[in-house]
């Protein structure tokens, strides 16, 4: 527990993409003025912080009570594939 409230604490370079997350959290899916959106793509090189980035973002979908999965592009070629994973 302490460990992961510190790591928690240092994650610094990625507030702006998680309080997109967050706030598109709290966005009706239904909405046709301003739609919540469905899918978030993250991609980059190694050791930037995308492993910690999507944990950040399943904590706060978890707080709001919301669906989330991960796939990987080498196991996964499309969205149909995706969501029957």
């Amino acid at each position: 527990m302490l460990i992961r409230q510190r790591a928690k604490a240092r994650f610094v370079g990625r507030r702006a993409q998680l309080a997109l997350f967050t706030e598109n959290l709290s966005r009706d899916p239904l909405s046709e003025e301003d739609p919540a959106e469905f899918l978030f793509h993250v991609r980059g090189v190694g050791g930037v912080g995308k492993s910690t980035l999507l944990r950040q973002w399943q904590e706060a979908a978890r707080r709001a009570d919301a669906v989330t999965a991960v796939v990987d592009e080498n196991d996964v070629h499309g969205v149909q594939q995706a969501l029957a994973r």
